[in-house]
């Protein structure tokens, strides 16, 4: 009987302690603001853990436009979010941020054009499959096309007083527009091509040297 019992302490005891450490992790998120704007409303947190700053837009249901819809946007929130971690005191010298997760590319007008843009003029991006004629792995396209100076020189602008650069992107689960998407295929993507448009992306932080 008191192994029976200890068994079955056990089973529960189990999940309770799986709970306190999720609990423990997802306490390591910092918040730092929260924005409402016409399009979307922007909670911005940071992780002491993996030195990461995290943007979470949610779009408003039927608005007029996307949330973050140019490089000025961007640059904004950028000087908004370390400005705050600054009042926070949590700007440590030594550029100790690693990234910044942007979240889906699709709240951000701005990078989802120059993505698709960039694909369909693009002679390796096959429109018609809707995937690169080389083989490349389309979350590999996506970091290779928005890793061009037209995109990061701006970020690196905003970060520069902070101590960082834009290093890249690092992306995962693309989206490539056609019959399966077309509930989520904003404006500016070809309704008879299949192009990338989206994706989950953080913003790579490298120290100025």
């Amino acid at each position: 009987m008191g192994v029976r019992r200890v068994r079955r302490a056990g089973f529960w005891l189990l999940p309770f302690l799986l709970f306190l450490a999720a609990r423990a992790h997802a306490d390591t998120e910092i918040p730092l603001f929260t924005a409402q704007r016409e399009a979307c409303d922007i909670n911005a947190t940071a992780t002491s853990e993996w030195r990461t700053i995290i943007f979470r837009i949610t779009p408003h249901q039927g608005a007029p436009r996307t949330c973050v819809a140019t490089q000025n946007d961007t640059a904004g929130l950028i000087t908004l979010v370390f400005a705050t971690l600054s009042i926070k005191e949590m700007d440590t010298e030594g550029a100790t941020y690693r990234s910044i997760f942007l979240g889906r590319l699709i709240d951000y007008e701005w990078l989802s054009r120059q993505l698709s843009e960039s694909a369909e003029a693009d002679a390796n991006w096959s429109a018609a499959t809707g995937k690169a004629k080389d083989g490349e792995r389309a979350e590999a396209y996506v970091q290779r096309s928005l890793d061009v100076p037209s995109v990061l020189d701006p970020l690196s602008d905003a970060l520069k007083p902070y101590g960082y650069r834009a290093g890249g992107f690092s992306c995962e689960k693309a989206m490539i527009s056609g019959p399966d998407t077309k509930p989520f295929q904003p404006a500016w993507v070809a309704a008879d091509k299949r192009l990338p448009f989206d994706a989950l992306c953080h913003l790579v932080l490298k120290p100025l040297e």
